[in-house]
C-alpha cells in the first residue's frame, strides 16, 4: 500500500499512526512538516519504505514541460 499526504491544517498523532504505524519513530516530525507544508510538497510512503518528503509535480507544469 501507498499513502501520499498533503498539507493538513491540524493532522494528529492518532491520524498519523493510523497511517504510518505505532512503531515508527518519526510520528512527530511527520506531523510538523505535514501540518507546515507549503503548495505541492508531501510526504510519500510506500510499502514498508520510510517515508519521504517530495514536491509534487502539478498537472500544469507538466503541461508546459511538454
Amino acid at each position: 500500500a501507498g499513502w501520499v499526504l498533503h498539507h493538513v491544517g491540524s493532522v494528529n498523532k492518532q491520524e498519523l499512526v493510523s497511517v504510518f504505524g505505532a512503531t515508527d519513530p518519526n510520528i512527530e516530525a511527520y506531523m510538523g512538516y505535514i501540518n507546515n507544508a507549503k503548495l505541492f510538497e508531501s510526504i510519500a510512503k510506500i510499502g514498508v519504505a520510510q517515508a519521504k518528503s517530495m514536491r509534487d509535480y502539478p498537472y500544469f507544469e507538466f503541461i508546459r514541460n511538454q
